[in-house]
């Protein structure tokens, strides 16, 4: 312990008893990772002890795409789900109140809105948009002219690092002739990875067939512990 105190700079005083913890954060110094805590559904969030300040890294649920059907001779699908609202921000743990109850948005089922994220009222994330549309046709046409939203809720009172800024993207259906037609892949959502809060898969349908809408992927929250 004498060799921690001396190689901090510090002068051993036997009547002080604080000199081990002073080196120990002379020598460590502040602004350390101490934990990191991810929530996949709702949960609570209590910080670890010596936590001053947090990241917190969110996303809501995305949209489904939706159910349908095709007429005989008439191929098509339905356009992608949208993805869910994206928050990356900084908080002094001395401004918020803990500890508080963490919101997961879960994924939209058919032709719905994934679920709103919340980090207690500090950070709240709308769901995202269910698919535009469906399309059915024996020639060509498009389905989805929507495939850029904006206006949704995303709000932080923490200084935000990253935001989708109440923007989700969706693809168009695009189909050329019966049974040539693309655009049914989902985009990768803004969240790391690009899975957690991506909206649903669009569906193609051969001619004459029904077809059930997919549901988008949940969202998450991550929570980054700093000294």
């Amino acid at each position: 312990m004498a060799g921690v105190i001396e190689s901090a700079g510090l002068t051993l005083n036997k009547n002080t008893n604080s000199q081990l913890t002073a080196a120990i954060k002379t020598l460590v110094g502040s602004g350390r990772l101490l934990n990191i805590q991810i929530f996949v559904n709702n949960g609570q969030y209590t910080p670890t002890p010596g936590t001053k300040k947090i990241i917190v890294e969110a996303i809501s649920g995305g949209g489904g795409s939706r159910s349908g059907s095709t007429a005989s001779g008439q191929t098509g699908g339905s356009t992608p789900g949208y993805h869910g609202q994206y928050n990356k921000s900084r908080f002094d743990i001395s401004a918020i109140s803990t500890p508080l109850t963490v919101t997961v948005g879960s994924g939209g089922s058919a032709g719905n809105y994934g679920g709103a994220t919340y980090f207690g009222p500090y950070m709240s994330l709308d769901g995202g948009n269910p698919a535009d549309g469906t399309l059915s046709s024996s020639t060509s046409g498009v389905a989805g002219s929507a495939y850029h939203r904006t206006g949704a809720i995303n709000t932080s009172t923490g200084f935000i690092l990253s935001s989708s800024q109440g923007e989700t993207l969706s693809t168009q259906v695009v189909q050329v002739t019966a049974g040539t037609a693309c655009g049914f892949s989902a985009p990768s959502s803004p969240f790391p990875g690009g899975w957690q809060g991506r909206g649903a898969d669009g569906i193609y349908a051969a001619a004459g067939t029904s077809y059930t809408g997919k549901s988008g992927n949940p969202g998450m929250v991550i929570v980054q512990e700093y000294a």
